[in-house]
């Protein structure tokens, strides 16, 4: 570098002569180079002190002037291409001189190449390999390295000629002078048309930023080939323009803007029809098209009117979609409107309006429409809609989110349509009715629906609906799950979660009988009233007669919550129901919190207590007791019956009894049930204990150890019994109440359980003679606990530092159901 004082540069590098060095000024600002004068500018002087002509060794330059720190000085050998020797040999002369012109004939190709300058070290110039190049750019990057840029609309075999518009009086000369040559057109600033313009499909079309094409008067354009340009407006004044070679077709390039405040519906009307129109591979005498997608880059864009008029047909044949783009719609519009057959809609967040989507089909055959990955919030009147002559459509909506407060608002108000399948999506609405469906056959799988507020019905049935793996939610007031009225149809439901709630809560109400009827595996509870209630125009007689038909169709695994209610359609419902069925039967891993039938904790009394220990609590937060033996080979043992009699009296099922032990010795440790017992031989630490049973009534639970030996300690917690497998055989109607039936007729057979009993009650009625209400028999009067236990084993309950039992945590039921995987009781799902 110069300072503007320094005059003399030396170098290491040997010369043969003066003439042979080249001294080079650069300009540091921006790298200009220029060479300067021997004797002139400079003079050099040898590095041999002795020899004034060697500079083998290098030597000094010194400059006639100092240059300024702007300039850099670049000192570098640059030997003449001659041969001036005179040799004897005049074979090795001509050996030489042949050097000599090779050597002038590269120097002489190298000037016509592309060169770093002289001053430049450290950047390679090498291509990369083929494969990497081919069909692409090239271009430098922030180092000057070779890049190589993939360019839309590139051909492989490469274009033949690059024209720039500037260079024609316009648009219509330049496709004239053009004509069939194979280009590419750059357009780098305001061209308006003068005439109908068509770009053949020979000619790409590339228009740079402040480019554009501006629409004069009718004139139209239509770019047959290739056609690129960067998310900026390119087009002005039209109404369509046709783009037959693109894949996709930005809002922006028409003059949308996605700022969230700028107007955009005109310009993104005119991408979509610009989108309709440049249609490719029209087969004469078939209704099929192929169009480019309409793209939406990411922001918010304001639409103040519809996007696409309500009318059938309005949208066919098209991909509209983006990763996120916000559109927010003006009051009171439907944003895409007469969406019809062979349509997907992809990744857009739809924001206010009365509705985001409207089917218009006009019943043409083989609609196939997609509605897959949005986000819907608070259309006022639905998200999704169809009017009432689009039967022929297939509709697939899945992977969306839905949420709405607007109560007079559907998520689907679907008044036709072949089939819908809704999959996949989560709903969370306010709404008097969610899901209006009014189709031919709706499919309902995998969706997660939380009610925001006040539900009348989630759905409003007029067509077959299956419901599966769904969940619907008891956040809010549900009054009924599905309002069904298509006699002709199927309904079926299965694994799924149902909550309804208030005083007419219901799962199903009918306004008509199903083809088929299946309810199944479900969870969830069923409000105050049942599982069903039906319309009083439906008979009993035809109750009756739909079961007949369908006696082979109709599955119903919970005969008994059917006739919660005292409507009399769902008694003779019941009463057909039970009388066809052989069983049914609930697994572990659909058990709900109303299956946990018994708790031990707060009953247990141990006798015999010594000290009381210090407060201590098991694993799950529950009281624990103390079993220490004082002498070798000791039995003791306790028994409990009061909670398990009172909570599941008169019924069979097929129950788990389970308990938490914790020893410091090896122990063989029996659970009892009635006549049932299992024996455990377990090594010191602790376990929980599980053991099957069948179950009728007051019949005993309890625990013992064997031969527990000398200072062996067992602290015990508290057990549970959980209703797993419930078995019944046609037996009559069963009814749930404090005291026995006072009113309504009933016949031989019926049962009435006690649902709150105390000692001494019966813990249920039995029917032994029909009447009104009939002649009711107490049975199965309810038993007080008993508690055993040795003389040489002292029991001890475990306190709380005031003294007071433990309480007992809540959600009991998940730490049962993980103690029984963990058992290898029951296998995880």
């Amino acid at each position: 570098a110069c300072d503007g004082a320094d005059t003399t540069f030396t170098f290491s590098f040997g010369i043969d002569t003066t003439a042979d060095l080249q001294v080079i000024l650069i300009t540091a600002a921006t790298g200009a180079e220029s060479t300067l004068t021997l004797t002139t500018d400079y003079t050099v002087t040898s590095a041999n002190a002795n020899d004034p002509q060697d500079f083998t060794a290098g030597g000094t330059v010194t400059l006639t002037a100092a240059p300024s720190a702007a300039y850099e000085i670049l000192l570098r050998r640059n030997t003449a291409k001659t041969q001036t020797a005179n040799i004897d040999d005049e074979e090795v002369e001509e050996g030489l001189d042949k050097l000599t012109r090779i050597s002038q004939d590269l120097s002489e190709w190298l000037g016509r190449s592309l060169y770093l300058p002289k001053s430049e070290t450290g950047t390679s110039m090498q291509l990369a390999p083929v494969a990497t190049r081919a069909s692409k750019y090239l271009g430098f990057d922030a180092n000057g390295a070779p890049v190589y840029v993939a360019g839309t609309n590139i051909d492989p075999d490469h274009y033949q000629a690059i024209f720039d518009n500037r260079d024609y009086a316009n648009l219509a000369a330049a496709i004239t002078a053009i004509g069939a040559t194979v280009g590419e057109l750059h357009i780098w600033d305001a061209e308006t048309l003068t005439a109908n313009a068509v770009f053949p499909a020979t000619l790409g079309v590339v228009i740079h930023k402040g480019g554009s094409i501006i629409k004069a008067s009718t004139y139209t354009l239509t770019i047959s080939g290739p056609f690129d340009a960067g998310l900026y407006q390119v087009f002005s004044g039209f109404t369509t323009v046709t783009l037959s070679q693109v894949k996709q077709v930005y809002p922006q390039w028409f003059g949308a803007t996605g700022d969230g405040t700028t107007n955009d519906t005109a310009a993104i009307t005119v991408a979509i029809t610009a989108a309709l129109a440049s249609e490719s591979g029209h087969l004469n005498g078939l209704t099929t098209y192929s169009h480019p997608c309409v793209y939406f880059p990411k922001g918010v864009y304001s639409c103040e009117t519809a996007l696409t008029a309500d009318v059938a047909g309005t949208v066919i044949f098209i991909d509209i979609r983006s990763e996120g783009a916000i559109l927010v719609a003006g009051s009171g519009i439907t944003l895409f409107g007469g969406v019809a057959g062979h349509v997907k809609i992809s990744g857009l967040q739809f924001h206010g309006g009365a509705t985001a989507i409207s089917i218009k089909t006009n019943n043409t055959d083989a609609s196939t429409i997609e509605i897959a990955g949005n986000y819907f919030l608070n259309q006022t009147a639905s998200a999704i809609k169809s009017d009432t002559v689009s039967n022929s459509t297939k509709l697939s909506i899945h992977h969306n989110t839905m949420v709405n407060y607007q109560a007079a608002s559907h998520v689907l108000d679907l008044l036709s349509s072949d089939y819908v399948e809704f999959c996949d999506n989560w709903v969370e609405p306010q709404s008097t009715t969610v899901f209006v469906l009014n189709n031919g056959n709706a499919v309902f799988e995998r969706n997660t629906c939380v009610p925001l507020g006040e539900i009348t019905r989630w759905f409003q049935c007029n067509g077959g609906l299956r419901i599966s793996r769904c969940g619907f939610s008891g956040e809010n007031t549900v009054h009924s799950f599905v309002d069904f009225n298509s006699p002709a149809s199927v309904l079926h439901v299965s694994d799924s979660s149902v909550f309804t709630s208030g005083t007419e809560g219901y799962g199903i109400k009918f306004y008509a009988l199903p083809q088929s009827l299946t309810w199944e595996r479900n969870t969830g509870t069923y409000g105050f009233a049942g599982l069903f209630w039906f319309d009083p125009s439906i008979s009993v007689a035809e109750v009756t007669a739909f079961l007949d038909r369908n006696n082979n169709d109709i599955r119903i695994d919970h005969p008994d919550v059917v006739y919660a209610g005292a409507d009399s359609n769902g008694v003779a419902m019941a009463v057909a129901l039970e009388g066809r069925r052989s069983h049914w039967e609930r697994p572990f891993d659909l058990l709900s919190p109303t299956d946990l039938v018994a708790t031990f904790g707060g009953f247990w009394d141990a006798t015999n207590s010594t000290a009381t220990p210090a407060a201590t609590t098991d694993t799950y937060g529950n009281s624990t007791y103390r079993w220490t033996a004082t002498a070798d080979n000791q039995r003791v043992e306790i028994l409990w019956n009061t909670t398990l009699a009172s909570c599941v009296t008169g019924v069979w099922y097929t129950m788990i009894e389970t308990i938490v032990v914790d020893s410091n010795q090896p122990l063989q440790v029996v659970l009892y049930a009635g006549a049932a017992s299992k024996s455990f031989n377990l090594p010191r630490g602790a376990y929980n204990l599980c053991m099957p049973f069948r179950f009728a009534s007051n019949q005993r639970t309890g625990i013992a150890v064997e031969k527990m030996p000398d200072t062996a300690t067992m602290y015990y917690g508290a057990g549970y019994v959980v209703r797993g497998v419930h078995y019944s055989t046609t037996y009559p109607i069963r009814w749930y109440a404090t005291a026995a039936p006072a009113t309504l007729a009933h016949t031989i057979g019926e049962e009435c359980i006690n649902s709150d009993p105390d000692a001494g009650e019966p813990s249920k009625w039995l029917c032994t003679a029909a009447g009104t209400p009939g002649t009711w028999l107490p049975t199965n009067p309810i038993q007080s606990a008993n508690a055993y236990t040795t003389t040489n084993v002292t029991a001890t309950r475990a306190l709380d530092a005031n003294g007071g039992d433990i309480a007992v945590v809540s959600d009991v039921l998940a730490t049962l159901i993980e103690d029984l995987k963990t058992a290898g009781v029951l296998k995880a799902p």
